[in-house]
């Protein structure tokens, strides 16, 4: 269960199956039995099954696929019906926990963008998109000026590492924005 990353969400690995159809892999995923009813601790008989489908992007080699079968009990006590938890995916998400943290220690790499992240782990861009704008909070700038003027700037110091300075400059009023050492440019779009 460890190599789909599955081990800590309650799932049944006796009955775990997969196969592959058109280049996806997906896999039939049981979770364990409920024995009582988690409202008043009554016997409960089965009611069918919900089946939901989760991308889950545990492989770079191709799509991956849960097809989750949760389980729908009726209490014979006090009547209420319910489903199986699914700890694998968010409420309302159809990608699972797993490849929403994947997606997001992509997206802290400078040199990937959301088309590239979405490729990487087989799901829309407008997905990674979603996550990123869902699950981080960004402070931003004051509004950035009219026209911005930026520049790399040889400084040549003998005193610090980096020759080099990058600036960011409100031309109309100008007044320096932002102005950082830096070697590189993905050096600069991580402080940015």
């Amino acid at each position: 269960m460890q190599k789909f990353y599955l081990k800590d969400y309650n799932v049944d690995e006796s009955r775990f199956s997969s196969f592959n159809k058109d280049g996806t892999l997906y896999i039939n995923v049981f979770f364990h039995p409920i024995t009582s009813c988690p409202y008043c601790n009554g016997a409960l008989s089965k009611n069918g099954y919900y089946v939901k489908k989760i991308i889950h992007s545990f492989s770079t080699f191709q799509p991956v696929v849960l097809i989750c079968h949760m389980r729908r009990y009726v209490c014979k006590e006090c009547g209420k019906s319910f489903y199986q938890e699914n700890r694998i995916a968010l409420p309302h998400q159809s990608i699972s926990k797993f490849t929403i943290f994947l997606t997001l220690e992509s997206l802290k790499k400078a040199t990937n963008t959301f088309d590239s992240v979405a490729k990487y782990l087989y799901i829309s861009k407008q997905d990674v998109i979603n996550i990123f704008d869902q699950f981080v909070e960004c402070s931003r700038m004051k509004p950035l000026p009219k026209v911005l003027s930026f520049d790399e700037v040889y400084i040549g110091s003998k005193i610090i590492n980096d020759k080099y300075s990058f600036v960011l400059l409100d031309f109309n009023n100008k007044k320096i924005l932002i102005c950082k050492q830096v070697m590189k440019f993905h050096s600069f779009c991580s402080i940015i």
